[in-house]
């Protein structure tokens, strides 16, 4: 459980740094993003970190349990997929980013999801 809490701790640090960051400087991230992936080594390096910390998450938190735990591990399995999917099938993998960000709503939504999860994990975590 100690490494749930870690972990958990993490997550909401980071969740709502990024949800808060992606909603008040929407435009900035978005220019941000569009850039990451048109350039393709930055697009396989960051696929490489997805890959490493899902993987590491796999490795060391694959606990399935009927409490919020679960959550870290499906998180690490989404990574570690990702990273791998990006790597493997980066042309495939690319046309999917392109037809999410041609849809304006996609971005906000995601803040909002950035968002709860962070509240989440923090109330769990540090609460």
């Amino acid at each position: 459980m100690e490494l749930s809490i870690f972990i958990g701790k993490l997550f909401a640090i980071v969740y709502l740094t990024v949800g808060i960051a992606a909603l008040v400087h929407r435009s900035y991230f978005r220019s941000v993003f569009e850039t990451m992936i048109a350039n393709s080594a930055v697009l396989t390096v960051l696929s490489l970190i997805a890959l490493t910390v899902g993987a590491s998450i796999v490795v060391s938190h694959n606990i399935w349990v009927p409490d919020w735990p679960v959550f870290i591990t499906i998180l690490g399995w989404f990574a570690m997929i990702k990273g791998m999917s990006f790597l493997i099938f980066p042309v495939r993998s690319m046309y999917w980013v392109e037809v999410v960000m041609a849809r304006e709503d996609i971005p906000k939504i995601s803040a909002y999801c950035s968002l709860v999860l962070g509240l989440l994990f923090s109330y769990f975590c540090f609460g």
